[in-house]
């Protein structure tokens, strides 16, 4: 009878991931990544179509499980400069669907050489992920760039909607202060009206109205 009280030592041995390892592969990715890949990704990993891969299994294991996967390490070599052509081929066909407005990516916060690639290409860095990375049992924040595309762009933030409102109330404003003034000057200053004194032009009434002339005089009519 096995004592599982009596100390282990594991014994890890590296491999080649094989297709009987897709399910513990799914797995093992999905709970060390918080990202989820397209089931093809994994085929391609255990199939070793232009991904070299290798996992890692305990030959000590005492549940008769000796080969099954506590580990892996998936690899892509490609040229630098066949990586930047691969950006640009997501870019143009981000930008070849009808409603694409933008190809995003994240990088994991210390990979200053991708950081300094994606900002080459124009993409622009527009948040930061904190933890998003789990690996070796500790988290790592990453940084989310954005390529827009077909006329795409960021959403307001909170103070750009504020400023912008505030841009349209001014502008409104003076669109009505210069209306205002505009049907002013068409309209013309108000006009004055001019009486002549000359009996003959001068209202008669029945009270006595008091009228001054230039010389001072003051001339009374019934």
């Amino acid at each position: 009878m096995m004592n599982l009280r009596a100390p282990r030592h594991p014994s890890i041995f590296y491999r080649p991931i094989e297709p009987s390892d897709l399910e513990v592969l799914v797995k093992i990715h999905g709970d060390l990544f918080p990202i989820r890949y397209e089931i093809e990704f994994f085929h391609n990993v255990v199939h070793g179509r232009d991904i070299v891969s290798w996992g890692a299994v305990d030959r000590n294991r005492p549940d008769g499980q000796n080969d099954e996967l506590i580990g892996f390490v998936t690899a892509r070599i490609i040229m630098a400069k066949e990586t930047t052509s691969l950006i640009r081929e997501v870019i143009k066909f981000g930008s070849s669907m009808p409603n694409g407005r933008a190809v995003y990516l994240h990088v994991i916060s210390y990979n200053n050489s991708a950081i300094h690639l994606y900002q080459k290409m124009s993409f622009h860095c527009v948040r930061r992920l904190h933890d998003f990375y789990y690996i070796n049992g500790r988290h790592y924040d990453a940084y989310l760039f954005i390529y827009y595309v077909n006329g795409g762009r960021s959403p307001c933030s909170p103070l750009e909607l504020v400023t912008l409102l505030m841009t349209y109330i001014r502008r409104g404003l003076k669109l009505v202060s210069a209306r205002v003034w505009k049907k002013g000057e068409k309209n013309g200053p108000p006009k004055r009206v001019k009486y002549r004194d000359k009996g003959s032009l001068l209202p008669k009434t029945e009270s006595m109205r008091s009228i001054t002339t230039e010389g001072g005089e003051t001339d009374d009519h019934v």
